[in-house]
């Protein structure tokens, strides 16, 4: 693969390719610089730490570099579900003082346009955190769609509140689809006519299907519990919905219980069952609310149903959005929530 596309803005010569340990001085020098706008890094402190995490299988740095070897951005991205052909971005970023030289489409274009077909991709989404619009503009410029939201994802490192206060942000669950894979997908009735919403014209022709209350009598619940501490978040993924859902998810919550430090909780539902509605129902009763549709989390290429809860109060209005089908969907999300918490 040709890795570097060269191209020109009014100011800057620049190279749009894939990160090279020669980047790694550049990359340290943005990641210290407090005046980047950029949140921590982490363990990524020092030049090999860089390089051996960027040379790591299925994460993929891309770079646009100034004609003086300056990283003037970056979109990270890594195989969120190698089998399931999908890229997921961690993260996009533009040094605010160059924000206006089209660095971000052309970053993007390098991901759609060589990367995800060198790696033969079908599907590349991400998490876009909601404290500005950037990123979202630049996706959509790219056709890509908004699904669902994660609400209060993360520890808004960009708002000027004290750390102790541990204010979160929210984001918009976006990607793009270039290889239809068509599914029958149950949809719980409780959400059916919304969930149709959230797919709008990104139905990749799927079949769309009522799912009722009803549980299997003989399957047992299957699924893992990941627990993110740095996000303060838990994802409970369920592979089968079973007759003993209601006890299975009791047993995942009592282990979450046991990490106090824990703010989030999201649950992942197969849609290809026609026992999501069951599930969904005592999920609700628990005052879990609807997060959206995600696409090919489940090999094989399988589309799922993010539900939420957490033990903070949402800042809804802090949630920037671009588009009117962001603002109906957000509507739609917020509108559950309230639901939820009047029913508790």
């Amino acid at each position: 693969m040709n890795d570097v596309l060269p191209c020109s803005t009014p100011s800057q010569v620049l190279d749009i390719g894939l990160f090279h340990p020669e980047d790694a001085p550049s990359l340290l020098k943005l990641y210290q610089n407090p005046n980047s706008g950029l949140p921590s890094q982490g363990s990524l402190n020092s030049i090999e730490k860089i390089i051996e995490h960027f040379h790591s299988p299925d994460i993929y740095l891309v770079l646009a570099r100034s004609s003086e070897g300056e990283i003037l951005g970056y979109i990270d991205l890594f195989h969120i579900n190698v089998k399931a052909g999908s890229l997921f971005i961690n993260m996009g970023f533009v040094l605010p003082n160059h924000r206006a030289q089209n660095i971000g489409n052309q970053l993007m274009n390098y991901v759609i346009n060589v990367l995800a077909v060198d790696l033969k991709v079908e599907h590349v989404s991400g998490d876009i955190l909601c404290h500005h619009t950037h990123m979202q503009k630049l996706i959509i410029n790219f056709q890509g769609k908004i699904r669902g939201y994660d609400i209060a994802l993360a520890v808004d490192a960009y708002n000027p509140q004290s750390p102790g206060k541990q204010a979160r942000t929210s984001a918009l669950i976006m990607g793009g689809t270039f290889i239809t894979r068509p599914q029958t997908l149950y949809l719980p009735d409780i959400y059916k006519k919304d969930l149709l919403n959230m797919y709008d014209a990104w139905h990749c022709w799927h079949r769309f299907l009522s799912s009722d209350s009803n549980l299997p009598v003989e399957t047992q619940t299957t699924g893992r519990l990941n627990m993110i501490t740095s996000f303060h978040l838990a994802r409970i993924i369920i592979y089968k919905i079973g007759s003993d859902f209601a006890t299975f998810f009791r047993e995942m919550e009592e282990k979450i219980k046991l990490n106090q430090n824990i703010t989030v909780i999201q649950v992942y539902l197969p849609l290809t069952t026609p026992f999501s509605g069951g599930a969904v129902d005592i999920l609700r009763s628990k005052a879990y609310f609807l997060g959206g549709p995600i696409p090919r989390w489940y090999n094989p290429r399988n589309d799922a149903l993010l539900m939420q809860k957490m033990n903070c109060e949402p800042n809804f209005a802090g949630i920037k959005v671009f588009s009117e089908h962001a603002h109906m969907i957000l509507d739609i999300v917020k509108k559950d929530w309230e639901q939820r918490q009047k029913e508790k």
